[in-house]
């Protein structure tokens, strides 16, 4: 079901990611004085050459962070708005607040469809593990092609 999930997410992402850069560009155009630096850990992974560090990062990003943050965003922080709120809303806010979080101009507006649709999956399923793999799928991918494009990295995440 994971596989299956990530398959579905990774093209509407890639369309976000597009969508979102057009965005950026044309505002860079209004306001020269906007900064989309890529995230410090996406400028250290695009240029370590230690394995031990590259052990360290790989697990991080596609083990721990997937779990730490689909438990807190989806299972803790979604369930508990959606007890108070109707689902959609809660939808959308944790799926902003797990954008922001990412602290990541270059990659807001991915990150918030990729919120959403974990979140759907979530819903769907009705197990945490779901979007978890999902996300670490996702992490993984990411991670591999900003060591395989390292030029590159500010791009993608």
């Amino acid at each position: 079901m994971a596989l299956v999930g990530w398959l579905a997410v990774y093209p509407v992402l890639g369309i976000a990611s597009i969508f979102w850069q057009a965005v950026l560009n044309w505002i860079s155009q209004l306001n020269s004085q906007l900064a989309t630096p890529p995230q410090q850990a996406v400028e250290t992974l695009s240029h370590t050459t230690n394995p031990g560090q590259l052990l360290f990062m790989a697990v991080s990003f596609v083990i721990l962070a997937p779990i730490n943050e689909e438990l807190f965003f989806r299972a803790g922080l979604y369930r508990f708005c959606k007890s108070r709120v109707p689902a959609r809303y809660a939808t959308i806010a944790v799926s902003l607040l797990f954008a922001a979080a990412h602290a990541n101009l270059l990659m807001f507006f991915p990150l918030f469809v990729l919120g959403l649709l974990l979140t759907r999956l979530y819903e769907r399923t009705g197990h945490i593990a779901v979007p978890m793999l999902v996300h670490a799928l996702f992490n993984l991918t990411t991670m591999a092609l900003i060591l395989l494009f390292p030029d590159s990295s500010g791009a993608l995440h």
